[in-house]
């Protein structure tokens, strides 16, 4: 996980890599809403299109990057 200074009550965290790393951190709910609120974006937009599985090339992924938003 990468390292990140917060000044949000003090505290210091990391910020997760992965999906798994996210939802094992305190701040699972957090990375959880965010997520369902990305990929509810990204449907409502419609910013992808659906292939068939076997037409996807070997070996490519899917990323999300996770970040902090500082308001």
């Amino acid at each position: 996980m990468q390292e990140a200074n917060v000044l949000v009550e003090k505290l210091k965290y990391t910020i997760p890599n992965t999906y798994i790393e996210a939802i094992r951190t305190p701040q699972a709910e957090q990375w959880k809403k965010a997520v369902l609120e990305e990929i509810n974006s990204i449907n409502k937009k419609e910013v992808y299109t659906l292939v068939d599985k076997s037409e996807i090339p070997k070996g490519a992924l899917v990323n999300l990057a996770y970040s902090e938003k500082m308001v």
